[in-house]
């Protein structure tokens, strides 16, 4: 224990003049930005949470006339018309910028954590950053795990609080990490929405190769379903509570296709969108297809259907919100599959799971 600290701290000290450089270069660039900057660097969960983080801290942002710097979403960027040229992906753009090269943030993310660490100790060693960590707690879908289902479901941080308000207050430099960042007043104004999305939209390759495919798929069928079969992680998530074999996934598509025949739609086609590939999700009186696409252009035929069905998920959360389509989460086995309970995701704070201690843990 005490070498590994030793380490810790040699490597520190032979890394402190890059990370006090780094330090002044930030703070000059807020300073001509006239803004404060937050950095998000921890690479949380996976696309959906990180498009979802995005939409918070951009309204946040539009707000406050902040600057909002993701380095963690840089694996994504070449699939999107805003982060394609180069650049780290930020909010506003804010042109061409030495810092902004997303190759250096590999450095620039242990610079970070060194002034965390520094500042965690000496307080006032850069008296305009501030940082923030929001404790990522186990869970558990269990009744004897009461209390820490209600740790982590109480741990939010309104971006747009007083209190956070406060913590920030005359500080330049803000690095968050952790994924339960929200606005508590999210905007549901259909203009903002609109911009925002417009501003998160994938490049014109991905656009224009998902449209002609809905379009195809338009002209054969009158309804089409985007089931969201997600497996490969969630046979251990929640210790399996949302893991469904494709029978059951069948099962649930035939009753959505005898409702949707109740309503004289007859060209019914089911597009599969699942991690694993292969299985057998056919079902009689309609038209099963695999999508076949890269993660985002899936994201985005996703967005462009008549409904989403499947287990609860931030990605066909995104696609639900940001394509404005109805969504019905599959919590259980014994789950109905009517078209009455298909909902639109109006605003995004979550999506409440029931858990069997009574508590609602919010993805």
């Amino acid at each position: 224990m005490l070498r590994s600290k030793l380490i810790i701290y040699i490597l520190i000290c032979l890394r402190l003049p890059a990370t006090v450089f780094f330090y002044i270069r930030l703070s000059l660039l807020s300073r001509n930005l006239g803004k404060k900057i937050i950095i998000y660097t921890s690479p949380y969960g996976q696309l959906g949470n990180r498009l979802i983080l995005f939409l918070h801290f951009i309204q946040y942002c539009k707000r406050k006339n902040a600057v909002f710097l993701f380095p963690a979403f840089s694996e994504y960027s070449d699939y999107f018309a805003n982060f394609e040229d180069g650049s780290v992906s930020s909010y506003p753009k804010i042109g061409r910028h030495s810092l902004l090269n997303p190759s250096n943030w590999k450095k620039y993310s242990v610079y970070i954590d060194i002034l965390v660490a520094i500042q965690s100790r000496l307080p006032r060693s850069f008296p305009t950053f501030f940082a923030k960590k929001l404790p990522f707690f186990e869970y558990s879908d269990s009744t004897n795990n009461r209390s820490k289902v209600s740790n982590y479901s109480d741990k939010i941080e309104f971006l747009d609080s007083e209190s956070f308000e406060t913590e920030i207050q005359g500080k330049d430099l803000i690095a968050l990490f952790g994924w339960r960042f929200r606005m508590k007043n999210f905007e549901i104004d259909p203009e903002t929405k609109r911009s925002i999305l417009e501003y998160l939209a994938p490049n014109a390759e991905i656009l224009s190769k998902s449209d002609r495919l809905l379009f195809s798929y338009r002209e054969n069928f009158d309804r089409i379903i985007a089931v969201h079969h997600r497996r490969k992680d969630y046979r251990i998530w929640l210790d399996g509570k949302f893991y469904f074999e494709p029978e059951l996934i069948r099962k649930k598509m035939e009753e959505l296709r005898s409702e949707l025949e109740s309503q004289g739609f007859r060209k019914i086609l089911f597009l599969i969108f699942s991690d694993e590939k292969g299985e057998d999700y056919s079902v009689p009186g309609a038209s099963v297809i695999p999508a076949q696409g890269s993660m985002v252009e899936d994201l985005y035929c996703m967005s462009r259907c008549d409904l989403i069905l499947g287990p609860p998920s931030t990605f066909s959360g995104w696609a639900a919100y940001s394509g404005g389509v109805p969504i019905l989460p599959i919590y259980s086995s014994e789950d109905p599959v009517r078209l009455d309970l298909f909902r639109k995701i109006e605003v995004w704070n979550g999506v409440e799971i029931p858990l069997v201690s009574g508590e609602k843990f919010i993805l």
